[in-house]
This record gives structure tokens, C-alpha cells and sequence, in this order.
């Protein structure tokens, strides 16, 4: 759940984002991809949009929606990489938290 419930809202806002700027003619393509990949995960967020302008720096961005993917992705100590050369693609790079369980604990 410490991994799942950033990563739920990651993909809301960066698909919301898509849905939002990247279609100019109203259609095209969103894909979300989850791979692991040794100890690590790979979440992909893309579109076939119309790109964002320009660098994205995290730390200082006008768009709440991008403030919070980069706060939710250093919550769990992911790296994000974006491409925007054909669409807008992101790139999160993160290990699952591990948590042990103590004897007795209710995991259900």
C-alpha cells in the first residue's frame, strides 16, 4: 500500500494531464506499462500527443499536477525521466517497499 496508493495517483494525474493538453484533434493513443525488472519496477506513462514545450524542472513548475507526481515519486525514491520527442513520456524507476511482518500483526 505505501508503493500502490502514489503510484494509483501518479498514473490519475499524468493520464488526467494527457487527457487534458495532449490531443489537439481529440484523439489518440495513452499507454501505461509496469515492468520489473531485477529488484526494480518500471512504470511508463505516454501518450502520442502533441508533446509538452520546453524542459520540465520539477522544482520550480506552475503546474500542481506535475508538483505532485514529482513529490509522490520521491515519497517512494523513484527517478523519473521524461521524453518528450514524440509525445510525452514518463519514465518511473522505483523499488517496492518491504515491510516485515512482526509476529501477530494482522495482515489481512
Amino acid at each position: 500500500m505505501d508503493t500502490a496508493v502514489p503510484l494509483g495517483i501518479i498514473i490519475n494525474e499524468l493520464v488526467s494531464n494527457s487527457l487534458k493538453y495532449a490531443f489537439d484533434k481529440g484523439k489518440g493513443t495513452i499507454t501505461i506499462e509496469l515492468q520489473k525488472i531485477n529488484d526494480h519496477h518500471k512504470l511508463v506513462v505516454s501518450d502520442d500527443g502533441i508533446g509538452m514545450k520546453g524542459e520540465i524542472d520539477f522544482e520550480d513548475t506552475d503546474s500542481l499536477g506535475l508538483l505532485l507526481v514529482h513529490t509522490l515519486a520521491e515519497q517512494i525514491n523513484a527517478t523519473i525521466e521524461i521524453d518528450t520527442s514524440k509525445g510525452t513520456r514518463f519514465e518511473i524507476v522505483f523499488q517496492e517497499k518491504n515491510k516485515e511482518i512482526t509476529e501477530g500483526e494482522d495482515v489481512r
